[in-house]
């Protein structure tokens, strides 16, 4: 049987496209700067998860199809740099039960926003699936990360664009297993997951490694019906974040049958095209087109921390280049290009999502 995602998919009418949330966090952000977001609190302050759960409700009235948990950042302790080697030391272990029961969490706020988003709708109104949201190795990590292309260079914190940003490949993999616990995606099955969403990933080698959690994962994914997507973060149109090339990335993905989806997000928007193509290419010489392009970049704004500049609003600043900029009218062009499902990261607001739900009803 197909994953539930393809499935779904292959229902559109053209243009074939679902719909994708926008940036969860940032749209919390923008109603108090204040207030936190990040996953663990979900578990212990009930304002947070009613918050969490009135921004879920205001993409699905914006019309996505796709439903993405609040599950991305949880942070691991435990970390120390050794500036003279570029390594970090694991001072801690992962612990698959938190995982678990964060995202479990995640998965009920998501699902109760469904419930009532659907209480009294048509028979023929169709569900929203749920994207389990899931973190790299270096998104979670509790340490100083290593800027990427929408924030800001931070003064005295190391820029190390490295393979697996100087990580031993075995603790990336041990916090992959630990994320990706067979039980747990047994009950995110159970719970309607229907897509793991692997993300922001811009280093070749987690790519590799992710591939490779994913395919001792097998028997459960079958079982599950559960799709997974990898999208990336890219620093241009060709270079990942460590500046490893997308080409490769998308490469190691085509020949993984465990990667429904190939995907771009947290990415300034200019290069979504030019990736496109690129995935595109490669998918074409390894004769593997079936996998769903997937994308949802932010909105080109660079991420100032606390910068007193009169141009930064909320901590974000516009380039005069996206002055005029419209994600809609961009979005429709993706769709245009080959993407399968459309939606964004940072910046990109429920009303953005309605305003390119709009434009796609217009092409059908």
């Amino acid at each position: 049987l197909k994953p539930t995602l393809l499935k779904r998919l292959m229902q559109q009418t053209s243009p074939a496209c679902l719909v994708l949330d926008g940036g969860l966090g940032t749209s919390v952000t923008l109603q108090d700067e204040e207030e936190r977001w990040d996953s663990p609190r979900l578990m212990a302050d009930p304002r947070v998860r009613k918050e969490i759960k009135r921004v879920h409700r205001k993409f699905l009235e914006s019309g996505v199809d796709i439903l993405t948990t609040n599950t991305f950042q949880m942070c691991v302790s435990g970390y120390s740099l050794d500036k003279a080697t570029g390594k970090y030391d694991l001072r801690d272990t992962f612990a698959s039960d938190n995982f678990a029961e964060f995202s479990l969490e995640g998965i009920a706020v998501a699902n109760e926003a469904i419930d009532e988003f659907m209480a009294g709708k048509n028979e023929t109104v169709q569900r929203p699936l749920i994207a389990l949201s899931v973190a790299t190795f270096i998104s979670v990590a509790s340490l100083d990360r290593p800027s990427t292309a929408n924030r800001l260079p931070q003064e005295g914190i190391p820029d190390l664009r490295l393979p697996g940003y100087g990580f031993e490949d075995h603790l990336i993999k041990s916090y992959l297993r630990a994320r990706l616990d067979n039980k747990m995606l047994v009950e995110a099955a159970k719970s309607g997951v229907a897509v793991i969403a692997i993300e922001t990933v811009g280093d070749l080698l987690e790519v590799q490694i992710i591939c490779e959690v994913l395919a001792e994962k097998a028997d459960t994914l079958r079982e599950g019906k559960l799709s997974t997507w990898i999208a990336l973060t890219c620093r241009d149109e060709t270079f990942l974040d460590t500046g490893d090339t997308v080409a490769e990335a998308v490469a190691l993905m085509a020949q993984s049958e465990f990667v429904t989806g190939i995907g771009i997000n947290c990415t300034e928007p200019e290069y979504i095209l030019p990736l496109i193509g690129t995935i595109r290419k490669v998918l074409a010489e390894k004769c593997v087109e079936e996998k769903i392009i997937v994308i949802y970049p932010n909105s080109g704004e660079i991420y100032c921390g606390e910068i007193d500049d009169e141009d930064v609003v909320d901590s974000w600043k516009k380039p005069k280049e996206l002055q005029g900029w419209h994600f809609e009218e961009a979005a429709v062009e993706w769709v245009k290009a080959g993407a399968g499902v459309v939606g964004g990261c940072c910046r990109i607001t429920d009303v953005d999502i309605t305003n390119f739900k709009k434009r796609l009803l217009d092409l059908v």
